[in-house]
């Protein structure tokens, strides 16, 4: 189980929104730096979760959030590796079937919406079979 510490920003009926501080980038990097573009990106430092709880929490409280490794791992593994197979493939048959490079250009990007088309209509990573889940509270 991987685990974070959260702070309480709301409580509703039976819902509780976290929150907790992304790490910014250091000063030491140039601008072009990865936590320095991706913190750019995500629109800022904070991230905000809305999870179902019936614990008695109040805003301010610390809590200690869980999500299981197998579905962290699940999550990766279709995110990354599933669209790169499905593009290296369908280049392969589009290069193995009619023998030039447009047509592994085009069977590649073929496999990656085929991909991206069956994460839509299969929904492999619904947020019920993947959720984080507040484990205790810890002040």
């Amino acid at each position: 189980m991987i685990e974070e510490e959260v702070y309480v920003e709301e409580v509703g009926d039976g819902v509780v929104w976290v929150v907790k501080n992304r790490p910014s980038a250091c000063s030491a990097c140039s601008e072009a730096c990865p936590s320095a573009l991706a913190s750019d990106f995500s629109g800022g430092t904070r991230f905000r979760l809305q999870l179902d709880s019936n614990l008695a929490l109040h805003p301010g409280d610390k809590v200690l959030l869980g999500i299981s490794d197998d579905c962290l791992a699940r999550v990766s593994f279709g995110i990354y590796l599933l669209p790169l197979l499905f593009f290296f493939l369908g280049a392969l048959a589009g290069e193995y079937l009619f023998s030039s490079d447009l047509a592994g250009i085009l069977g590649g990007m073929s496999g990656l919406t085929l991909c991206f088309a069956g994460f839509r209509s299969l929904r492999p990573f619904d947020r019920e079979n993947c959720q984080a889940v507040i484990l205790h509270k810890i002040n």
